[in-house]
């Protein structure tokens, strides 16, 4: 098993545990750092009858931990209320450091995801065009005699913006629509 900090909230070091299989989240550690009583979280999440079936108990220093897999946490977190759990003074804390620990977890996967996405080098995408919209197509996406990083013709998929490479067209006769699959670069600008 591999053991990997993910951040610090409040000097307390939030990691996560890993195999080829499994990423598990020490519940302790998480209810140190926002002042949360372990014991009562422990059993709640015994008492879950979803959560129940997916915690492991790990005996690290001889200390007995919960683990949770990191995609039952956000749930978890999801059920602690500042107000049956927190002294009013430490509220404000705990607000902030439930806070933290969102971002912290969103942050570090959406970040492998978007990283991911971004090795892509090409994106094909497929369209279906009534003649007058492909000719308009046509025109705004014919090859231009420049540097790609000088071209204006570009299309937005979503919010990015990609620079159309190879263009292949279907005609089929007797239809009022042309096939069209466009194999687009990298994104040139994200808006």
């Amino acid at each position: 098993m591999n053991t990997q900090t993910l951040t610090k909230i409040n000097n307390v070091a939030i990691q996560m545990v890993s195999d080829s299989s499994e990423k598990l989240i020490p519940i302790r550690p998480i209810c140190d750092a926002l002042d949360v009583d372990y014991e009562t979280q422990k059993i709640f999440i015994i008492e879950d009858d979803i959560l129940t079936k997916q915690t492991k108990t790990i005996l690290v220093d001889e200390i007995e931990t919960v683990y949770l897999p990191l995609k039952y946490v956000f749930g978890w977190l999801f059920t602690l209320k500042s107000n049956n759990t927190i002294k009013d003074e430490n509220y404000q804390s705990f607000i902030e450091n439930k806070h933290e620990c969102y971002n912290l977890f969103y942050d570090y996967f959406t970040y492998k995801a978007e990283f991911i996405e971004k090795q892509q080098d090409e994106f094909t995408h497929c369209f279906l065009f009534d003649l007058k919209t492909f000719l308009q197509v046509w025109n705004l996406l014919k090859p231009q005699d420049l540097p790609p990083e000088q071209q204006t013709r570009w299309v937005m998929v979503g919010s990015v913006k990609l620079l159309p490479i190879k263009m292949t067209f279907q005609f089929t006769e007797g239809k009022d629509y042309i096939f069209a699959e466009i194999e687009f670069s990298k994104p040139i600008v994200e808006i």
